[in-house]
């Protein structure tokens, strides 16, 4: 059976006994008939002909295994910076997987006691009582039902792993207003204006992905948001 050919990284390592004509025949022959296929490993071999152009003599052998040993260790040091480097990327890329997954990656929050409601007409005001909150989704909606035109704002509080199981909990209540044209997250400072005029006429609390359902034609809505929680609704 034929000999495998040998890969690059084996005739790399070959190099510098070949410059210096103390590798075998064997691993001779298979470095000629490699680098003449080979580009990158012939540029090789030709970088190190041009750092020792000339052989070693005969007599001087033992300087001549120092030069290439010291070749070896160069080479083995690059090797292990490479190799470094791989490892400080990995633990970098990570950590930051880690701290999304921990801080950033949200779920949504189930509709349960801990939302309480004040209704304060015309404006709209939730409170959460809970002590896992982190974020807050909205999604406005306008449909037409009967021939009346209904403006509808979704919310739904999110947590992380960090909110849920990490952090000592956050010492005041979440509240979210929705008044004057804004809905208002006291939580982040976060104020965003209502993009229909008139106001709101009905909140509704809808545990999910809402920025996912954004886009949905409102049958493929309404499929999805059928655990929709009223919470609100415009008088007269």
């Amino acid at each position: 059976m034929a000999d495998r050919p040998m890969g690059c990284g084996v005739i790399q390592d070959l190099l510098p006994l070949y410059v210096d004509q103390i590798c075998s025949q064997e691993s001779r022959r298979a470095v000629e008939e490699h680098v003449e296929n080979c580009p990158l490993c012939r540029a090789r071999l030709e970088e190190l002909r041009r750092e020792d152009p000339l052989p070693p003599p005969e007599q001087d052998r033992e300087q001549s295994k120092a030069r290439v040993l010291a070749r070896v260790k160069r080479q083995l040091r690059r090797k292990k910076l490479c190799f470094s480097a791989r490892v400080l990327a990995g633990a970098a890329a990570l950590g930051v997987a880690v701290w999304l997954l921990v801080f950033r990656f949200q779920t949504p929050i189930p509709y349960s006691q801990d939302i309480r409601i004040q209704e304060v007409e015309p404006a709209f005001h939730m409170e959460y009582l809970g002590r896992d909150h982190a974020g807050l989704e909205v999604l406005f909606r306008v449909t037409e039902e009967g021939g009346e035109t209904i403006r509808r704002v979704y919310l739904c509080y999110t947590g992380s792993l960090w909110t849920r199981y990490l952090s000592p909990g956050s010492p005041y209540h979440e509240s979210v207003g929705i008044n004057n044209g804004i809905v208002l997250d006291t939580r982040h400072g976060t104020v965003i204006p209502l993009p229909f005029d008139g106001g709101a006429d009905q909140v509704w609390y809808l545990a999910g992905d809402l920025e996912e359902l954004e886009d949905l034609d409102e049958a493929s809505f309404q499929a999805q948001a059928g655990d929709a929680v009223l919470l609100w609704e415009r008088q007269g």
